[in-house]
């Protein structure tokens, strides 16, 4: 379920009803999902999404509120890993990175015990 705040109050959406109700009603069998972060990652998290296709641009500006692809937000989506495998990755005439991946299972690493994946994340904060 993912929120959605209209007219001051939140309510819920239902990913897998909104993808049904569109094959259904409206005889769409692919549609490109181009939300948020918090939106990305929970059609990702519940399988909804089999294809992914990113164009990275040669710049980064380090800004803390730059939008993230993805955010698990706690209460709405779950924060498992999800494995691409890559399947295109193409350099473009002006220098950006088009890269496609097939959408995997989600992974069965446990990051909270991982000691190498925690000592990065702690650096990371005694940084920021």
């Amino acid at each position: 379920m993912v929120e959605n705040v209209s007219n001051n109050r939140a309510s819920f959406i239902d990913e897998e009803l909104v993808c049904q109700k569109a094959k259904d009603l409206l005889k769409v069998n692919t549609m490109m999902l181009g939300g948020g972060a918090v939106i990305n990652w929970s059609f990702m998290q519940k399988g909804l999404v089999d294809e992914m296709s990113l164009l990275m641009a040669p710049a980064a500006d380090g800004c803390s509120t730059t939008q993230p692809l993805f955010l698990a937000k706690e209460g709405l989506t779950d924060d498992q890993p999800i494995i691409f495998d890559p399947t295109h990755i193409e350099l473009m005439p002006d220098k950006k990175i088009w890269m496609r991946f097939n959408v995997g299972a989600k992974s069965a690493h446990d990051f909270d015990k991982d000691e190498e994946y925690q000592a990065v994340q702690e650096m990371i904060k005694a940084n920021s």
